[in-house]
This record gives structure tokens, C-alpha cells and sequence, in this order.
């Protein structure tokens, strides 16, 4: 499957709507962001150590034209 690669701003309050995911930013202070991401429950959702934990490396994108 092909993957695309989506550069969006956000402010603090604003939300992107992803598929069925709504990803909320919620704070940003410095290089922090404070994400809220509200999934189905069937949806699993896994932050950056638990993919390093996991060997997995980031998808491989192509850049958004």
C-alpha cells in the first residue's frame, strides 16, 4: 500500500480529523505537543517508545504534492 506524507499546522484547541481518528493539539510547549487522539476502542493507538520498544522504524512515505 502506498503511503503520502501530509504536512499540516496546527494551533493549540485545533483538531485534524484522520479516517475515524480525531487528533486533538491540545498544548505545545518548546519541541513538546500535547496530543489527544479519540479512537474507537477497537483502534490501537501506540506512542514513540512503545514503537522503539518494538524495533518497528517509521513508515517509509512519499512527499505530499
Amino acid at each position: 500500500m502506498a503511503k503520502r506524507k501530509h504536512c499540516i499546522n496546527l494551533k493549540a484547541g485545533e483538531a485534524l480529523e484522520v479516517g475515524a481518528a480525531l487528533v486533538l493539539l491540545e498544548k505545545k510547549s518548546g519541541s513538546v505537543a500535547r496530543l489527544v487522539v479519540i479512537v474507537d476502542e477497537s483502534v490501537q493507538v501506540r506512542n514513540p517508545e512503545q514503537l522503539r520498544s518494538s524495533h518497528l522504524s517509521p513508515p517509509q512515505v512519499k512527499p505530499h504534492e
